[in-house]
């Protein structure tokens, strides 16, 4: 009580002047009709800036939610592309009997750590073994390729990037099917080398370069990047094609762990082959 009566000693002309505002305020605003609507539009305005901040930060804060359903939603609907299933047709005298094999399914997973500047760049995704992931998994995002699963626990991976010095990628030339191997050369994040294209294919700047099933890694046709200048070193008959990535590393949030359902097939078929 004491400590109160100390605050309006030192204080009590201040609040007794705010007080006697309000008050005239209060008869202002209740008895003269112009003042009052200017007050209940002012308020209107105040009370709608408040109500918008409000869900603007609300939104902000389910942003990840959201995002997260999404792309829930995005995989499944890849799943149903032509490009994860192929045809499967036997045939018993007349009559065939036209069904498709699931070949490829894909897991939506969020990038949590990722680096572009080293010369052997990896990321690092929110899913893991009890999620279905495994190593040499493919990553990719709706724009193109990312990286390959390289190390997995319980709950995480880490992939190498595409900006990787040590990794090579089977990719092909879209217009004329020639294909060469995938490289970074440690420079540009917005860039990779394309090496091994023969010299008597007909490429052009702009042209576009796309996976393909050689690796069992990818799907077919996934894009890579566009040819943005290209040259043939003395003494080879190949091409070295530089291409602007059509996905920014740097700046991915999420991705699709592509699941290769049929790759141990192919690799037991390629083995038995080679044993022979």
């Amino acid at each position: 009580m004491q400590n109160l009566l100390q605050l309006f000693a030192r204080y009590g002309s201040f609040i007794v002047f705010v007080l006697l505002e309000v008050i005239c305020l209060y008869l202002i605003v209740n008895y003269n009709k112009q003042q009052r609507e200017i007050f209940l539009n002012s308020s209107n305005i105040l009370s709608g800036w408040a109500t918008e901040k409000t869900d603007q930060i609300a939104r902000f804060w389910n942003l990840s939610q959201i995002s997260d359903s999404l792309a829930m939603d995005n995989a499944r609907l890849r799943t149903l592309l032509d490009k994860a299933t192929f045809e499967n047709l036997p045939t018993t005298d007349t009559i065939i009997d036209t069904t498709y094999t699931q070949e490829y399914m894909y897991t939506p997973a969020r990038v949590v750590g990722n680096s572009i500047i080293l010369w052997d760049n990896h990321l690092t995704i929110n899913k893991g073994s009890k999620d279905g992931i495994r190593r040499g998994m493919g990553l990719i995002t709706e724009k193109g390729v990312v990286g390959i699963v390289s190390n997995v626990t319980e709950d995480f991976a880490q992939c190498v990037s595409i900006l990787n010095g040590k990794v090579r990628v089977s990719a092909t030339h879209k217009k004329s099917g020639q294909f060469g191997t995938l490289l970074w050369r440690g420079e540009d994040p917005r860039k990779i080398t394309l090496k091994d294209v023969p010299k008597y294919a007909e490429i052009e700047k702009g042209d576009s370069i796309v996976t393909n099933r050689f690796s069992s890694i990818f799907p077919d046709g996934i894009s890579v990047g566009t040819i943005d200048t290209f040259w043939v070193e003395r003494g080879t008959n190949f091409y070295n094609i530089e291409l602007n990535l059509t996905e920014d590393i740097s700046k991915i949030r999420y991705v699709y762990v592509v699941h290769y359902l049929l790759k141990n097939q192919q690799q037991e078929a390629e083995g038995a082959a080679i044993d022979e």
